[in-house]
């Protein structure tokens, strides 16, 4: 979990966070205040300089050489940890106002690993300023910075949506919901492994993401009971007129087939009519 303690190094003003956005952010999240449980206050060390040696009069050549070979020790520490960490001071930058060269990025990926709730706090904390949150009272979510980065993304939509995605964990875990948390990152993960074997194609793989797809226009007016139940109203009067229309015709019996042979009958009665007129004629010819 992520933790909101003090930390060893800078303060709020370092930061660049303001103390009443920093007291809003904990009331909203009880996750950003909550401190380290691993954190115990060491006791302290009972403090003895140089100078109140040098005034004991108990004090042998076998002593002051310990005591300075021990000053000399802590010097030596202090320059190697400066050394060590390039010069940074509390924000990963040099005393003399550089960013410390190649030594910053080791001090970015320590203060990821010793101070996380400081980088959480931080980062809710610019996301809020994006979204023009000024007031507790006002109601915001991480996904509505995702909404105002869309253009941003331009064609790639995929790459938006995993964005949005990482915004609905952050937020879950934000609100004390691990569980939810880790279920949707599991549901994104497989979303993303079917989109690479379908080449690219999130049609298949939106249904596994447990929200809307806020870049889908909407299909249809009415919400899905609405639509279900003019679809099944819509089938039922389907059925009825093609029940009705099939009643209503008489059905095929033994006069249909009556008339048949008699028209057929008939035909064949004016045919030969027909030639015995021509015959006639022919005989009246000779």
């Amino acid at each position: 979990m992520f933790w909101g303690g003090s930390d060893e190094e800078g303060s709020e003003e370092a930061d660049g966070s303001d103390g009443d956005d920093s007291s809003d952010l904990n009331a909203q999240f009880s996750l950003l205040a909550e401190k380290d449980p691993t954190k115990v206050k060491a006791p302290e060390k009972a403090s003895f300089s140089l100078d109140q040696a040098l005034s004991s009069a108990a004090l042998t050549p076998e002593h002051l050489n310990a005591l300075t070979q021990g000053e000399i020790l802590k010097q030596l520490r202090k320059t190697s940890k400066s050394f060590r960490d390039g010069g940074l001071g509390s924000e990963g930058h040099s005393s003399s106002g550089g960013h410390g060269g190649l030594k910053g990025v080791s001090y970015l990926r320590r203060r990821y690993r010793k101070k996380p709730g400081k980088l959480v706090k931080r980062y809710v904390q610019q996301q809020r300023e994006f979204c023009g949150v000024t007031d507790p009272r006002q109601v915001w979510h991480l996904r509505d910075v995702s909404k105002k980065l869309l253009p941003t993304f331009g064609v790639m939509k995929g790459l938006w949506r995993c964005h949005i995605g990482l915004q609905e964990i952050i937020w879950m875990l934000l609100e004390d919901k691990p569980l939810h948390a880790t279920a949707f990152a599991c549901q994104l993960s497989k979303a993303l492994h079917q989109v690479a074997l379908d080449q690219g194609d999130w049609s298949n793989a939106l249904p596994m993401i447990p929200v809307a797809d806020l870049l889908a226009a909407p299909q249809f007016g009415g919400d899905e009971v609405e639509m279900q139940m003019i679809h099944s109203y819509k089938k039922a009067m389907k059925e009825l007129k093609t029940k009705h229309s099939t009643e209503e015709r008489p059905p095929a019996g033994r006069g249909d087939h009556v008339d048949a042979s008699n028209a057929k009958d008939r035909k064949k009665e004016a045919w030969q009519a027909k030639r015995s007129a021509d015959k006639n004629k022919d005989k009246k010819a000779d």
